[in-house]
């Protein structure tokens, strides 16, 4: 809410609004900020009302040309990969000879510290990681459902 905060006073340049306004009002109803607000979030990339606003326009493309067209998008950007990040570890750790951490033992922002340095830091796992993932998805669902016919297709 910070962020939508701050894009809400930058947008109205209403500088001496403060966070404790903008929860009052949105407590008491005030559909006006709460509608600024949302218009103001589907802009913020990362943001649950930018990918909705997103879906939505991906499928009026869709709709408009009457498309039968399955889309889907794999990534190792939200840190919710955790055979990757062992994977990862266990490289770093014969790289290294240091032990792989334990994740059960660690907080959860250890844990997602330790997986964003993952991602920065070894690139070229992640990439070949998530080319053998959609490998295996294109070879167990795309290819193994006859009654999809697909004519056509491009990754």
């Amino acid at each position: 809410m910070n962020e939508v905060a701050t894009i809400y006073v930058k947008k109205t340049h209403s500088e001496h609004i403060i966070m404790g306004d903008i929860r009052n009002e949105v407590a008491e109803g005030n559909s006006n900020i709460a509608n600024c607000l949302t218009r103001w979030a589907a802009k913020v990339p990362s943001l649950a009302p930018f990918w909705h606003s997103q879906h939505v326009n991906l499928l009026a493309i869709c709709l408009q040309y009457r498309s039968r067209t399955l889309f889907c998008t794999f990534s190792a950007a939200d840190l919710h990969w955790p055979i990757l990040h062992n994977l990862i570890e266990q490289q770093r750790a014969l790289a290294s000879g240091i032990p792989a951490p334990d994740y059960s033992v660690l907080s959860a922002g250890e844990s997602a510290a330790r997986h964003h340095f993952n991602l920065c830091n070894y690139p070229h796992i992640v990439a070949s990681f998530l080319h053998e993932r959609f490998k295996l998805f294109r070879k167990t669902v795309v290819a193994g459902q006859r009654s999809w016919k697909v004519e056509e297709e491009w990754w």
